[in-house]
């Protein structure tokens, strides 16, 4: 295989710390990963650093999608102490399970549709703009923190449950909270491209 090929492989199981890769955080999400050699990303008319910031957003949502599956199967089956119902039964919870599943897939759908339009408009001038580039760097940063939104709601929930190890709630918690912890999640950008927005000069050093 050369060595400009992408590759299309899944990753080990584990956990994201400190000491760890974004990449490797995928995992618990069971996604599979696209591989891509850094070169590539470097050359004039790509995407450039907008790759490594939909790499993140991808996580983002897959750790919460993750979450919200494993939530359900909970609320199934869970009567939650003093209550005389599931937690499925609860308004509440019914709502809170609702609009997690819009957020998802609202920040998915546009993060999906935002590479696909701007790639195939790169792949045809040959360079990407400010504008693209902004909307990239928004639509990642918002997938980011919907996808810690989510999981925050998600996990007090779950009551007592979600702090066990043995369950998957506390592991994603701190999954996705990782991923929100690193360049890629700063409130920052939400500045930078308000900025952009308004007609101010922003600082694109990070687009």
């Amino acid at each position: 295989m050369s060595p400009s090929t992408p590759l299309l492989r899944p990753l080990p199981n584990m956990a994201l710390d400190a000491s760890r890769t974004a990449t490797l955080v995928a995992v618990r999400t069971a996604v599979l990963v696209i591989v891509v050699p850094i070169e590539s990303l470097r050359r004039p008319g790509t995407l450039g650093s907008g790759a490594d910031a939909g790499g993140f957003a991808g996580v983002a949502l897959g750790i919460a999608r993750g979450m919200l599956g494993h939530f359900i199967e909970l609320a199934r089956d869970k009567i939650p102490r003093g209550a005389r119902n599931t937690l499925r039964n609860n308004n509440v919870i019914q709502s809170q399970v609702a609009q997690a599943e819009a957020r998802l897939s609202s920040a998915r759908g546009w993060l999906l549709q935002s590479f696909e339009t701007i790639t195939a408009a790169v792949a045809q001038r040959g360079h990407i703009t400010l504008d693209e580039r902004m909307t990239i760097r928004l639509a990642s940063t918002f997938a980011i923190h919907t996808g810690v939104e989510v999981v925050d709601v998600l996990y007090q929930a779950a009551g007592a449950t979600a702090i066990f190890n043995e369950n998957p709630f506390e592991r994603r918690f701190r999954d996705v909270h990782s991923v929100a912890q690193q360049l890629q999640g700063r409130q920052q950008h939400f500045e930078t491209v308000g900025q952009h927005l308004m007609g101010l000069e922003a600082d694109t050093g990070w687009l």
